[in-house]
């Protein structure tokens, strides 16, 4: 009796471990590791005028030739404490879409908004919050209607923590593999008592090494396509 809980303990303790692998390294891990960086690009975007009011205060921007004929300004403000942006169209823009990037006041960037609006009869898109530590922004047109489409990218990963990345989670994973060797072994040999015929020490290395590359590969990839959504949309 006292074997068998042993072994349903180290079944939990195998089940536990794959939950959290899975978790640190598709939401915590590579969030730590691979940081975008923004490409030394200056806007053109140009201040226009400075409101203050009851409530807060506001920074009318023009913005760059390039799409002042689809929105010809932009607005950052606080109302209540709060900072929003809020933009003006022009008459024949109906569809749209565009990104904010927010920075704060040590110019590191603190979140990429994505915004996609149908504009009726009004010519101000609605009010966008912003995180509270913006202190400026870039303004990045994507899409309006048929005329205008824009997929620059303005921020990326480098290759070092591409390569950093995969190092620490094939490491992971070669750890992980070989602890569920250890486990599943135990339980089937010593437990159910069953003639299993193992691998070679080689053969199990080889395969440990095989898997650990595939699913540090596939975690790196996936984690890349959800954020290549609102890098390059």
């Amino acid at each position: 009796m006292e074997l068998m809980v042993a072994y349903i303990a180290k079944g939990l303790v195998l089940v536990l471990s794959m939950v959290l692998y899975v978790y640190l390294f598709s939401a915590i891990i590579p969030k730590f590791i691979m940081k975008l960086r923004v490409k030394k690009e200056n806007t053109r975007d140009r201040g226009l005028k400075k409101f203050i009011y009851s409530n807060g205060r506001c920074v009318l921007y023009e913005t760059e030739l390039s799409v002042r004929k689809y929105i010809s300004n932009y607005a950052l403000y606080t109302e209540d404490g709060y900072k929003y942006i809020k933009c003006l169209a022009t008459d024949t823009v109906r569809n749209l879409s565009y990104d904010v990037y927010a920075f704060d006041n040590r110019n590191k960037l603190i979140d990429i908004i994505a915004v996609s609006e149908i504009l009726g009869e009004e010519r101000y898109t609605s009010s966008v919050a912003l995180p509270p530590e913006t202190s400026y922004v870039r303004f990045v047109l994507r899409k309006v209607d048929n005329e205008y489409s824009s997929k620059k990218v303005y921020v990326d990963y480098s290759i070092v923590r591409y390569i950093i990345c995969a190092s620490v989670v094939a490491l992971a994973t070669a750890i992980e593999s070989a602890f569920m060797y250890k486990v599943v072994k135990d339980i089937l040999i010593n437990a159910l008592r069953l003639k299993i015929e193992l691998a070679s020490s080689a053969r199990m290395i080889v395969t440990v090494a095989i898997i650990s590359l595939l699913v540090a590969g596939l975690t790196v990839l996936a984690y890349l396509r959800n954020s290549k959504k609102v890098i390059n949309r």
